[in-house]
């Protein structure tokens, strides 16, 4: 009972998780969904898929899905570099051993929690659950200037 969330925390980021029931996006949509093949591991966090599509950057911060003898595992993607017909993912796990060449796996699409890309990337600005607008840590090392409106409107123009 005392480890319980009370209330919520003002952040710029957005605390849900992609996909979630409050989020609301679907990740089973194919804009967010890629079913492909490894076709090389080049070291032990870079692999090379066979992709079309989706600009780079889209599964970043994503996840990599593979099954194998009924159990699921997953990876978090750092990166996601696209060139015409494959993708290099680099992962933030070490899958040495793990992944290998021809291996079936599923990306969902990756989402930095910030509101611009809650917009642009999934048109689910309704959803947002940060607050864009607080002033950041550079607030505090501003000063005052008597040419600026301080009529407590939005610093944001």
């Amino acid at each position: 009972m005392l480890d319980q969330n009370q209330g919520r925390l003002y952040q710029i980021e957005c605390p849900l998780i992609l996909g979630d029931s409050k989020c609301g996006v679907n990740l089973n949509d194919s804009k967010y969904s890629l079913s492909s093949t490894i076709l090389n591991i080049i070291d032990s966090h870079t692999l090379i898929i066979s992709a079309q599509s989706y600009p780079a950057g889209w599964f970043s911060n994503g996840i990599l899905s593979l099954t194998h003898n009924s159990t699921t595992q997953s990876f978090i993607i750092r990166d996601h570099q696209q060139t015409d017909t494959t993708a290099i993912i680099i992962l933030w796990d070490d899958i040495s051993g793990i992944l290998h060449s021809n291996t079936s796996i599923t990306m969902t699409a990756g989402c930095n929690k910030s509101f611009n890309q809650c917009v642009s990337k999934f048109n689910n600005q309704a959803n947002y659950r940060g607050f864009p607008h607080i002033p950041g840590l550079d607030i505090l090392m501003s000063f005052a200037n008597q040419n600026d409106i301080m009529d407590g409107g939005s610093l944001f123009k």
